[in-house]
This record gives C-alpha cells, sequence and structure tokens, in this order.
C-alpha cells in the first residue's frame, strides 16, 4: 500500500489558479494571523506569522503535509515542518493567543476525540519520527481534546457533534446537509 502523492502542482492549481491568495493583501492586512506548523524534529509548535516573512505558499503546504498520508516534510527557513494539527494540544494554540493578546476567544473544534482504535496509526506513526515529534504525538492522543485553562480570558467553545460529513468526506449532499444545519 502506498501513500497517495503530495501534489504541489494541484496546490498551486488551486490557490494560484482556480482561487487565488492576493499576497499584497495577505501582507498588508491588519490582521494578525498565525498558522500552526509542526516542527518534524522536535515536535514543539511554530505559529508561522506574517511578521517571519515566509513565503506564504510554502507555509500552506507545511499546514497541509498530513505526514501518514504524504510522508512530505516542507522545508522553511527555521526547520522541517508538516501539519499543525499533529502533536499539539487545545491548550498549546490558547496560550499562544493569550501570548499575543486575545481576551474573547472562540474555539470550534471539529473533530472527534482520540480513542483506542482511532489513533491507533497515529501512534504506530509515532515510533517512525524523530523522539520529540513521537512525544509530542502521543501527548496529543492521551489529552482530552476539549480540556483547557484560560483564566485571563473569556473563551466560547463550540463542539458540534454527529455532523452528515467529516474531514475526508467528498460527497456534495453531506457537505451540503453540514451547511444547512448551519455548521460550516
Amino acid at each position: 500500500v502506498g501513500r497517495p502523492p503530495f501534489r504541489p502542482r494541484a496546490f498551486d492549481e488551486v490557490f494560484k489558479r482556480q482561487e487565488p491568495l492576493d499576497i499584497n493583501k495577505l501582507n498588508t492586512s491588519p490582521i494578525h494571523w498565525c498558522i500552526p506548523l509542526g516542527d518534524y524534529d522536535t515536535g514543539k509548535t511554530f505559529y508561522a506569522c506574517a511578521r517571519d516573512h515566509l513565503d506564504p505558499f510554502e507555509v500552506l503546504r507545511a499546514a497541509k503535509a498530513m505526514p501518514i498520508l504524504f510522508g512530505k516534510r516542507v522545508p522553511l527557513a527555521y526547520g522541517r515542518y508538516i501539519d499543525g494539527e499533529v502533536g499539539p494540544i487545545l491548550q498549546d494554540h490558547l496560550d499562544h493567543a493569550l501570548l499575543l493578546g486575545a481576551q474573547n476567544i472562540v474555539i470550534i473544534i471539529n473533530h472527534g476525540p482520540w480513542t483506542r482504535t482511532n489513533s491507533l496509526p497515529i501512534r504506530i506513526y509515532s515510533h517512525l519520527v524523530a523522539r520529540g515529534m513521537r512525544d509530542a504525538i502521543l501527548r496529543d492522543v492521551s489529552t482530552d481534546i476539549k480540556t483547557f485553562h484560560a483564566s485571563d480570558a473569556q473563551v466560547v467553545l463550540g463542539y458540534p457533534s454527529n455532523l452528515p460529513f467529516g474531514p475526508a468526506t467528498e460527497k456534495k449532499e453531506k457537505i451540503k446537509a453540514t451547511i444547512d444545519r448551519g455548521v460550516a
């Protein structure tokens, strides 16, 4: 069983031609944006932001480089990165937002909790990576996804359940049914 190809050309087709990402607007936006990336070697989360002056297309490639499916690590200025949701827990992201001064935070969790069954592939994968990443992955799968602490902020947690579609759904009718429920 091989891995599906990591297709940089498909990525370019979408973000450069079909739905072009306006880099000038992104760079001049007053919104402070950060995209979490997982450092493949250390397991630490790096938040790529506008101030880092990294190629936004490469940052997005790294953010979508799911290692189990593609085995891809995207080199950026500071290291080799993968999907920023492999390893960190909710508290990591919340701590980063608090560090930036956020006081009103909305969290939407769009996936279910880790179980013994659904965490098996990522647990196996964790034994194939550097120790730092392995430790981060094992911490992730053993932490309740809704657990967090933010005493200096107001936090609203949205956790929609029983949605008609999941992260890998391609059937338009299931996506439409979810949007019709008011959850997008």
